[in-house]
């Protein structure tokens, strides 16, 4: 084999450790992405929990695989993570049905939030977790 031979095998060998290498190092970096946002999600979920919820809502959105809102006059977006029934909440769910001005219901440690939409209220139950 000439000279050319081998400058082509060891080019092959270098692209492998390169790319061997690159893979590592994103699947490292995906681990501990996954690791803080399981923080991220239990500390979100901690501060709903425990939140004393009474006003009107001033933006619905996503955040963290869950359904975050903000209240008004409150810079805080709660995340949470709603069940959707038939009996509870006419199976509406809440990311889609819930607007601007409707408003919103939570004790502290209480395991249901309320949505009053239109004078009829609607209740969500939530899990810790998406």
């Amino acid at each position: 084999m000439d000279a050319m031979g081998f400058s082509q095998i060891n080019m092959r060998k270098q692209h492998k450790i390169l790319l061997i290498g690159l893979m590592t190092i994103f699947a490292i970096g995906l681990y501990y992405w996954g690791i803080i946002m399981d923080e991220n999600i239990e500390e979100e979920y901690q501060i709903f929990y425990d939140s004393d919820l009474n006003g009107i809502i001033d933006i619905v959105s996503v955040k963290y695989h869950g359904t975050s809102f903000k209240l008004k006059g409150n810079k805080h977006e709660f995340v949470f993570y709603p069940k959707t029934d038939s009996r509870l909440n006419d199976g509406k769910i809440f990311k889609n049905f819930a607007n601007q001005g409707d408003s919103i219901q939570k004790q502290p440690n209480g395991d249901t939030l309320f949505l009053i939409k239109e004078g009829k209220k609607y209740k969500y139950v939530f899990r810790a977790k998406p």
